[in-house]
């Protein structure tokens, strides 16, 4: 059964206390130790430096690919 994904709209204080939540997680492994971050993002991609930041990931190391929603409503990497 496919899960179903609940949308809605949050501050950016909401926003914040839910990226420290999920980085303490990222964190707390301590056998994962990313030094690149792939963002796949349909306008989310400066989302992914700022967390790339946080985690002490060079931004250098950060790749942006854009995806594209088509008619269907399915993602695509290209136009």
């Amino acid at each position: 059964m496919p899960q179903q994904i609940a949308k809605k709209i949050i501050s950016l204080e909401e926003y914040k206390k839910l990226l420290d939540k999920i980085l303490k997680k990222i964190q707390a492994d301590k056998t994962f130790q990313p030094d690149t971050i792939l963002a796949l993002s349909t306008g989310g991609f400066p989302v992914a430096v700022a967390t790339a930041k946080r985690l002490g990931i060079k931004s250098r190391n950060v790749i942006g690919i854009p995806v594209y929603k088509d008619d269907t409503g399915d993602y695509h990497l290209d136009s």
